[in-house]
């Protein structure tokens, strides 16, 4: 960002907060957004991990699963889950149902659905897909839960945001109730 830009940035974010467009309580909120920033989509990040142990936490995504938080490139943009399984029928008629493997992780491109092949022994490759962050907590094969919006930022994370900003291009931010500031 250049300097230009940034106080360019500053004018507007003080602009808005000085007309009483942003607030960080109720109402309606308005943001400025550059059109390099209007172009950029939102980042997807999913849950990135693989085994071949049912006891491995990737399969149990009911827990707190931070350490498996991937950002997706740009050029993938789906979650999935991809689940082998096999069905072994005993002698007795008894169906015996084990993992064989489970993959969760970004993709450019992903085909939802299980394929079910063999006749004594069956395996069964299921794969599912779904396009909002954190959304491939699934077992593979199942529609996943929707999850909400986050919360729009406050005016104090969008002000250090702006601050963090202009002091990468060394501008100096002031603001107060009396007004906002810009100094190079």
């Amino acid at each position: 960002m250049e300097l230009a830009e940034g106080v360019l940035l500053l004018i507007a974010f003080c602009s808005a907060v000085l007309a009483g467009q942003y607030s960080s309580g109720g109402g309606k909120q308005h943001v400025y957004v550059t059109s390099k920033a209007a172009d950029k989509k939102e980042d997807v990040w999913c849950y990135q991990c693989e085994t071949m142990d049912i006891d491995d936490p990737c399969v149990n995504m009911m827990e707190n699963r931070t350490s498996m938080i991937r950002k997706c490139p740009d050029t993938d943009r789906i979650c999935s889950v991809k689940r082998i399984t096999y069905t072994t029928l005993l002698d007795n008629g008894t169906l015996v149902t084990r993992m064989w493997s489970l993959v969760r992780n970004c993709t450019q491109r992903c085909d939802a659905g299980c394929i079910v092949m063999g006749e004594r022994t069956k395996l069964h490759a299921c794969t599912a897909c779904c396009e909002t962050s954190l959304c491939n907590i699934m077992t593979g094969g199942a529609t996943p839960p929707r999850p909400r919006a986050p919360p729009p930022p406050t005016l104090l994370a969008l002000a250090a945001a702006v601050a963090a900003a202009a002091a990468a291009v060394g501008v100096g931010v002031a603001a107060g109730a009396g007004g906002c500031w810009a100094f190079v």
